[in-house]
C-alpha cells in the first residue's frame, strides 16, 4: 500500500510502545527528531523505530521510509505484529478487523495508558458491524477489564459490551452491563418551564431550587406533571416533546453503596447543567461557543442516596443526553439509579467535593493532547488528539490543528479532514478549505487512498457524483483489494450518476448508534 492510514498507524505505534522497552532518551520535547537520529545510527529498539516511522510520516513526508521503520519495529517485537498490520491499511474511516484487533490489543496491553481510551472508543464504534466482530469485542472487553482498564477506557469497554447486548436483543445482559458502567436508564422528567429557548436559562426552576418533585409544578403553559421516562440503553431523548417552550428538568437518585472517587460524565450536544444535592456540578452552554459534547467532572461520593437534577434546553435538537457515574479505578460502578420522587434525600445545597481533574477521562482534545505530550512529543500528541476528537470536540480539534504547520501529505490530509467537519463557517467554505489541502496532498502523492476517498466524499456533498466515481476508480486501482469504504462510497456515487447505485441516497459513512455513548 502506498499510503499509510494515519489513525491506524497511531494505534499501531501505541500498541508497539506499550509492549516494547521504554528508553528515556525519547521522552523529550523532540521525541520524533531524536528517534529519527537514533534510527539513522542503527538503533534496534522497536519503540524508537516506531517513533522514527512517525517522524518520516509526519515531518519528512516520506511514506515509504515510514513503512520501512514500522516494519523494522514489528520485526523486533512480535507482539506488535497485529497492530502493525493495520499500519498499511489505506482506508480513511469506518470499522475493520485489523483496526479493531489493534484497538483490543492496545487496551489489553496498556489498560491505563491515555490512548487506551482512544482505542476503547473505536471498539465501541465498531459494535454492530458483524456478529463475528461483536464476538471478538466481547472477548476483548473481558480481557481489557481483567488487565486493569481504568477510567474512560473501562467505561467505554463496558459500553461496548452493553451495545452488543442491545444489538442482539439480550435485555438481561444489557441491564447488567448498564449497571456496571454506571449509566442512568430511568429519570423523572418535567417541562417545559419556559416559553423561551435560551432567555430563561439563568432562572432557576422550582426543582433546582429545592430538589423536590412533590409538586405541584407549574410551567409557562400551565401545570406540569412529573413523568417517568425510561431508556434501557441510557439515551434520554426529548424528541417527542412539544416545539413550544423549553427548559426541561430530568431528576434521578443515585444510591451509592461504596464511597469513593467517581467521574460524572454526560454526552450531549445540548445546553445542560447538572446539580448534585443542589450544588452545581458541571454545565455546558452550547449557545456561547462550540464545545465538546462530552462533559466530565470528578466527584468524591459518600455512601448514601444523592439526588441529581439536570436542567436542559432542547432547542432545535432531539435533546439526546446520557449520564453516567463511573469509577476512576475502573471497577464496576455499582451505583443504583432510580427516577426521583418526592423531596430530596439529602439537605439541598450540601457541600460537594469535586475537581476538574478527571483521571483517565478525556472529554476534550486538549486534555488528551496534554496527557500524551510528555511521551509522544508535541506534534504526535496533537495528531493523536485531533484524530480522536473530531466527532465529539470538533472545535477543539480545529484549534489544535491550527497550531501545526501542515506541509506533509499526512498532515495536509488530517487538516482537510478537520476542515470538512468545521461547522463554524459556511459548508461551502469548509469544503473549499478541505479541497485545497486534498489537492496539495494528491499533487505530492497521487495514490494517497485516504485523500482520494475524502475528495470523493466532498464531490458527493457538492452534487458531483461523476467526479466522485473518478476518484473512487483511482482509489480502487491503488488499493488492491479495495476496502469496504470504497464500495460504500461507490454505491451513492453510482446512484447519483445514473450508474448501478440502486437508488442509495448519497451520505457519508456513519458509525453505529453505539456512538451516542462516546
Amino acid at each position: 500500500m502506498r499510503t499509510i492510514r494515519l489513525g491506524f498507524a497511531a494505534l499501531a505505534l501505541v500498541t508497539a510502545l506499550t509492549g516494547c522497552h521504554r528508553s528515556t532518551s525519547t521522552a523529550t520535547p523532540r521525541v520524533l527528531e531524536t528517534a529519527a537520529e537514533q534510527a539513522q545510527k542503527g538503533t534496534q529498539q522497536a519503540r524508537t523505530l516506531a517513533f522514527a516511522g512517525f517522524h518520516a510520516l509526519l515531518v519528512a513526508g516520506d511514506a515509504s521510509l515510514a513503512q520501512q521503520r514500522f516494519d523494522d519495529a514489528i520485526a523486533r517485537d512480535a507482539g506488535c505484529l497485529r497492530a502493525g498490520r493495520s499500519v498499511a491499511d489505506g482506508t480513511p474511516r469506518g470499522p475493520s478487523r485489523p483496526r479493531l484487533t489493534a484497538s483490543l490489543e492496545l487496551v489489553a496491553r496498556a489498560p491505563t495508558h491515555p490512548l487506551a481510551a482512544v482505542a476503547a472508543r473505536h471498539v465501541l464504534d465498531s459494535v454492530g458491524t458483524s456478529r463475528a466482530l461483536d464476538d471478538d469485542i466481547l472477548l476483548g472487553v473481558e480481557r481489557a477489564l481483567a488487565a486493569g482498564a481504568t477510567g474512560e477506557a473501562a467505561y467505554l469497554m463496558r459500553g461496548a459490551r452493553m451495545s452488543v447486548a442491545v444489538v442482539r436483543g439480550d435485555a438481561e445482559a444489557r441491564d447488567a452491563a448498564m449497571q456496571q458502567l454506571g449509566g442512568v436508564s430511568e429519570v423523572s422528567l418535567v417541562g417545559p418551564f419556559s416559553p423561551f429557548h435560551v432567555l430563561a436559562w439563568d432562572e432557576r426552576t422550582p426543582v433546582s431550587q429545592n430538589g423536590s418533585l412533590a409538586g405541584p409544578l407549574t410551567g409557562a403553559f400551565g401545570p406540569l406533571p412529573v413523568r417517568t421516562v425510561r431508556a434501557p440503553d441510557g439515551r434520554m431523548d426529548l424528541t417527542g416533546e412539544p416545539g413550544q417552550g423549553d427548559l426541561y428538568v430530568q431528576a434521578f437518585d443515585a444510591d451509592v453503596t461504596e464511597p469513593g472517587l467517581y467521574v460524572a460524565r454526560t454526552v450531549s450536544g445540548t445546553s445542560h447543567q447538572v446539580l448534585m444535592d443542589g450544588a452545581p456540578l458541571m454545565e455546558r452552554r452550547a449557545w456561547e461557543r462550540a464545545t465538546s459534547t462530552v462533559t466530565a467532572r470528578a466527584v468524591q461520593l459518600p455512601a448514601g442516596k444523592h439526588r441529581f437534577v439536570v436542567r436542559q434546553l432542547k432547542g432545535g435538537t432531539s435533546g439526546l443526553l446520557t449520564f453516567a457515574l463511573l469509577r476512576v479505578d475502573g471497577r464496576p460502578s455499582g451505583v443504583r439509579f432510580s427516577a426521583a420522587t418526592g423531596a430530596a434525600p439529602q439537605a439541598w445545597g450540601s457541600k460537594v467535593e469535586f475537581s476538574d481533574e478527571t483521571p483517565g477521562v478525556f472529554p476534550t482534545t486538549e486534555g488528551l493532547k496534554t496527557a500524551l505530550h510528555e511521551e509522544a512529543g508535541e506534534l504526535l500528541a496533537v495528531v493523536l488528539a485531533v484524530r480522536d476528537g473530531l466527532q465529539r470536540d470538533a472545535d477543539g480539534a480545529r484549534r489544535l490543528m491550527a497550531s501545526v504547520d501542515a506541509n506533509t501529505p499526512a498532515l495536509l490530509w488530517l487538516r482537510a479532514e478537520v476542515a470538512s467537519a468545521d461547522r463554524t463557517v459556511p459548508s461551502k467554505v469548509a469544503r473549499g478549505r478541505a479541497t485545497r489541502d486534498l489537492e496539495s496532498v494528491l499533487a505530492k502523492d497521487p495514490g494517497n487512498v485516504a485523500a482520494l476517498l475524502l475528495r470523493a466524499e466532498l464531490f458527493l456533498d457538492e452534487g458531483q457524483p461523476t467526479s466522485a466515481m473518478d476518484m473512487l476508480k483511482t482509489a480502487s486501482e491503488v488499493a488492491q483489494p479495495a476496502g469496504h469504504p470504497v464500495f460504500m462510497l461507490r454505491a451513492p456515487a453510482g446512484a447519483g450518476s445514473g450508474g448501478p447505485g440502486g437508488g442509495v441516497t448519497p451520505r457519508r459513512w456513519r458509525p453505529s448508534p453505539a456512538c451516542a455513548k462516546r
